[in-house]
């Protein structure tokens, strides 16, 4: 009975030992990344609204400091800067390489730099293709359905906009004057 009680102090021991370990990985990476233990982790699915902003807030900070010749954005610092659950950030830090208006540059820390000039990036054109990025549902189905004056306000609306953005360049966003409440 003594060898069946040896082994099974061991394997209690072996549990405790790598609970030990894993533990102290976890508390590792938490003081690494303090980001993750942020309350509003819970948000599962950005809005259009909250993606659109990101996205432009994302362009206009790494468009700065690479017109002014700063160091560039790194995505983890992105993710704290924004304050929003770094997985969101990532992704559309990834959209907007998708579509070419960020690169990555650096070998041993990976920073952000814009792809283009910024002059001949549209506000108007990254919205659109933020917004089409995720569609599952296509606009022509919608565009066949019977009530005409839904129709009618989205295309108010998106003629609105294209007014508002006509000319608007991502080096305007960047250039623009920061506002007093800086973080």
């Amino acid at each position: 009975y003594s060898g069946f009680a040896i082994l099974i102090f061991l394997l209690i021991w072996l549990y405790v030992c790598w609970m030990v370990l894993l533990m102290g990985c976890h508390v590792a990476f938490l003081l690494q990344h303090p980001e993750f233990l942020l309350r509003r982790q819970s948000i599962n699915h950005m809005g259009g609204e909250l993606e659109e902003h990101l996205a432009l807030l994302i362009m206009a900070l790494v468009g700065r400091n690479f017109i002014e010749d700063r160091p560039p954005w790194r995505a983890a610092a992105l993710a704290k800067h924004t304050r929003l659950p770094p997985r969101h950030v990532y992704r559309i830090i990834e959209l907007l390489k998708q579509h070419g208006y960020l690169t990555e540059g650096g070998l041993t820390q990976p920073h952000l730099m814009p792809e283009r000039d910024l002059s001949s990036i549209s506000v108007q054109k990254l919205i659109r293709d933020i917004r089409s990025s995720d569609n599952e549902l296509r606009l022509d189905r919608l565009e066949q359905h019977p009530y005409d004056k839904v129709a009618a306000l989205v295309n108010e609306l998106s003629q609105c906009q294209d007014k508002t953005l006509q000319h608007l360049t991502l080096r305007d966003l960047a250039t623009a004057p920061q506002s007093s409440k800086a973080d």
